[in-house]
């Protein structure tokens, strides 16, 4: 029960955080600025943060390439940005999420060392984990893989399986507490 209170709690944050960083990206003004003439509605795929942004940029690029510009709008200056400034502005502002100092490989070859406490492997488990892009599911199954074998932590998440990482790293955080 007090995974789900925590899961409840802690998404509210996560999505003001979100929000408020949308609203300082320097694409707000200048795309909503833009009025596109098209009868049709320019289709993009959302970006999911988890794959190559090329693909989203080569989207961008043919709706701005599309976009018809009035002569108040070329004087205002909306006219003036080109694919590459707009290229470098988003990557500028979205770098940080892009870059990754951690693999797939870096949690596969993760082990408990002996004699290390649960605390101590937690926490190198949580500084690759939030830099890699994964799914709770095959994290779950790594933490698991990933701790000594016949650990008390390790029988409790093979015998009540959590339905999240953090659900996971909650149960984790009681062990070591008791």
């Amino acid at each position: 029960m007090s995974s789900k209170m925590h899961r409840a709690t802690t998404t509210a944050p996560e999505l003001e955080k979100v929000l408020d960083e949308t609203k300082r990206s320097p694409f707000t003004a200048r795309l909503s600025a833009v009025h596109v003439r098209h009868v049709n509605k320019v289709k993009l795929i959302p970006y999911n943060g988890l794959t190559d942004p090329k693909i989203f940029l080569k989207s961008m690029y043919i709706a701005i390439n599309g976009a018809h510009f009035s002569t108040e709008e070329a004087m205002l200056g909306a006219a003036k940005c080109s694919y590459r400034e707009l290229t470098s502005v988003f990557l500028q502002h979205h770098s940080f999420f892009m870059i990754k100092e951690a693999t797939n490989a870096d949690l596969w070859t993760m082990f408990q060392r002996d004699n290390e406490p649960l605390r101590t492997f937690i926490e190198r488990f949580k500084k690759v984990v939030s830099n890699i892009a994964i799914k709770d599911d095959a994290a779950i199954g790594d933490l698991r893989n990933a701790l000594m074998f016949g650990s008390r932590f390790r029988e409790d998440l093979i015998i009540a399986r959590p339905s999240t990482l953090d659900d996971a790293l909650h149960r984790a955080n009681r062990l070591y507490r008791d």
